[in-house]
């Protein structure tokens, strides 16, 4: 799609040994990208994708697809069903996270 040099930074399952709900690509990541899971939010739309980031201890944003909509969340993330419905500024200063069981 000729996109890649908009990205800093791309990690994929080939990149990891263990895959979401491990932490291990948001750490990878967060890694290459030199910054802290505090300066990171998550956009997610699966369960284990989630569990992930909230093994990371990002701010994690939920919004599900067709199929992923129908599966249990844990309860703690910030849920919408379109991104064109949240607010940046809702996301910083309401500091929505998934926390660390």
């Amino acid at each position: 799609m000729g996109i890649c040099e908009y990205f800093e930074c791309i990690r994929t399952a080939d990149h990891v040994a263990k895959v979401k709900p491990d932490p291990e690509l948001y750490n990878q990541t967060l890694a290459c990208l030199g910054i802290t899971a505090d300066e990171a939010v998550a956009i997610e739309d699966s369960p284990n994708g989630s569990k992930a980031a909230a093994a990371a201890g990002t701010r994690c944003i939920v919004t599900p697809n067709e199929i992923t909509n129908f599966l249990e969340f844990d309860k703690q993330h910030h849920k919408i069903d379109n991104l064109s419905l949240l607010e940046f500024d809702h996301v910083v200063t309401q500091r929505l996270f998934c926390r660390k069981k």
